[in-house]
């Protein structure tokens, strides 16, 4: 993740993520998000999920998402197969 809102993600295409990884992923079989865990300091404080250009209605609050935190929230955000998933930082 960038240190700026309103910008998405790039997900690790195999040898770390960086500015020019993918903007997107996609899995060979049904997957689901279980847990998400961010690191203090960023400038934005959520991010907003998608799948398919769709939004999921779920916004990941970083607050309750600290890798600090022991007892995170359960996430069961399901991710079919094939379908482009992304994440776009909010402020």
């Amino acid at each position: 993740m960038s240190d700026t809102a309103n910008t998405p993600i790039n997900f690790d295409a195999g040898i770390g993520a960086s500015a020019t990884s993918p903007l997107d992923v996609s899995f060979p079989e049904e997957v689901a998000l279980t847990d998400f865990a961010v690191v203090t300091g960023a400038a934005q404080t959520k991010l907003q999920l998608s799948r398919g250009g769709v939004p999921t209605g779920d916004m990941l609050r970083h607050t309750l998402h600290l890798n600090t935190l022991a007892f995170r929230p359960q996430l069961r955000i399901g991710i079919r197969p094939g379908v482009r998933f992304t994440a776009i930082q909010l402020a």
